[in-house]
Protein backbone atom coordinates (compact mmCIF):
# COMPACT_ATOMS: atom_id res chain seq x y z
CA UNK A 1 0.00 0.00 0.00
CA UNK A 2 1.21 3.87 -0.49
CA UNK A 3 -0.51 4.92 2.62
CA UNK A 4 1.54 5.50 5.21
CA UNK A 5 -0.14 4.63 8.11
CA UNK A 6 -0.59 1.01 7.20
CA UNK A 7 1.53 -1.62 8.02
CA UNK A 8 2.03 -4.91 6.74
CA UNK A 9 4.69 -7.04 8.22
CA UNK A 10 4.51 -11.55 8.75
CA UNK A 11 5.35 -12.86 12.39
CA UNK A 12 6.75 -16.63 13.04
CA UNK A 13 6.46 -18.37 15.75
CA UNK A 14 6.99 -21.69 17.00
CA UNK A 15 4.29 -24.00 17.34
CA UNK A 16 3.16 -26.62 18.88
CA UNK A 17 1.10 -29.80 18.56
CA UNK A 18 -2.10 -28.89 19.63
CA UNK A 19 -1.66 -25.23 18.16
CA UNK A 20 -2.63 -23.35 21.11
CA UNK A 21 0.58 -21.29 20.69
CA UNK A 22 -0.73 -19.78 17.36
CA UNK A 23 -3.49 -17.98 19.93
CA UNK A 24 -0.98 -17.16 22.18
CA UNK A 25 1.31 -15.83 19.94
CA UNK A 26 -1.72 -13.93 18.57
CA UNK A 27 -2.39 -12.27 21.79
CA UNK A 28 0.90 -11.78 22.69
CA UNK A 29 1.61 -9.70 19.43
CA UNK A 30 -1.69 -7.81 19.79
CA UNK A 31 -1.06 -6.80 23.26
CA UNK A 32 2.86 -5.17 22.16
CA UNK A 33 0.99 -3.27 19.40
CA UNK A 34 -1.91 -2.03 21.70
CA UNK A 35 0.90 -0.90 23.82
CA UNK A 36 2.71 0.47 20.84
CA UNK A 37 0.18 2.58 19.35
CA UNK A 38 -2.12 5.14 19.86
CA UNK A 39 -5.65 4.40 21.84
CA UNK A 40 -7.51 4.83 18.78
CA UNK A 41 -5.26 2.36 16.75
CA UNK A 42 -6.82 -0.74 14.40
CA UNK A 43 -5.42 -4.15 13.76
CA UNK A 44 -6.43 -6.57 11.81
CA UNK A 45 -5.31 -9.90 12.12
CA UNK A 46 -5.08 -12.15 8.74
CA UNK A 47 -4.81 -16.27 9.18
CA UNK A 48 -4.39 -18.64 6.22
CA UNK A 49 -6.62 -20.93 8.52
CA UNK A 50 -9.08 -21.13 11.33
CA UNK A 51 -8.88 -23.89 13.87
CA UNK A 52 -12.55 -24.85 15.76
CA UNK A 53 -12.85 -27.48 18.00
Amino acid sequence: TSRLNITYSVVEYEADEFRTGDITAVCKLVEEKLDEYAVLAKIIIYSSSIVTT
